[in-house]
């Protein structure tokens, strides 16, 4: 890690995530082909850190906290436009809720296999910046806003958690409760559920990029 260079922002992030995904537009990797998205993810992010280590000062990886740049509170996932979901899971009631706890940096790439020719394109056809309250589940929070709008007491959201899968931990549920009546969450657009063993889904993320605020289309 170069000291003497200039520490990675936000705002240079969302520059870079934009110049990226223009660059890679059209993309033939030989090497990956018949391959699928346990591979390519790991592929597409190193390339895309390697280029940011020519110009920016990157902290070490935080084994524990698991996210791709946990000083600036990002990580950083490259989904499959036909799938649209990402290994990661969620893991708590208050998750779901309120969001992830950090932003998310979300490259869509289109996977078209050559096999004749012996290649695989990997074209990136969309970056989205999703700020972290957005990053919550949509039926959750909408059932929630809208149990607020009719009867906000603490009975009745306890009756609502009761009835929505979630991965609560035992207790959690009354201090979300808590956390519900003093704060109500904004409307999340991820998906996650027991189903898909609480892994995200954003294919309403990638539909409401650019017209809804908190998900800025970046390319």
């Amino acid at each position: 890690m170069d000291s003497t260079l200039p520490r990675l922002t936000r705002a240079q992030l969302q520059i870079e995530a934009a110049a990226f995904a223009k660059a890679h537009a059209h993309h033939n990797e030989p090497a990956l082909l018949g391959l699928d998205y346990p591979v390519i993810e790991p592929y597409y992010l190193h390339r895309f850190k390697t280029e940011l280590a020519k110009r920016y000062e990157l902290p070490e990886p935080d084994q524990q906290e698991g996210i791709t740049f946990p000083d600036i509170k990002v990580d950083v996932k490259f989904v499959n436009d036909r799938l649209n979901d990402s290994f990661r899971p969620c893991t708590s009631g208050t998750q779901m809720v309120h969001g992830l706890g950090y932003d998310v940096l979300l490259f869509v790439y289109h996977q078209q296999s050559d096999f004749e020719a012996g290649t695989v394109g990997l074209d990136i056809r969309d970056s989205i910046w999703v700020k972290d309250y957005r990053t919550a589940n949509w039926y959750t929070t909408l059932a929630i806003l809208d149990c607020l709008a009719k009867r906000p007491k603490m009975e009745d959201l306890l009756a609502l958690f009761d009835v929505i899968p979630m991965p609560i931990a035992p207790g959690e549920a009354w201090k979300l409760a808590e956390d519900v009546l003093k704060a109500p969450p904004k409307q999340g657009y991820a998906a996650m559920g027991k189903a898909m063993q609480w892994h995200m889904r954003w294919s309403r993320v990638i539909e409401e990029a650019g017209k809804v605020e908190g998900i800025l289309r970046l390319k």
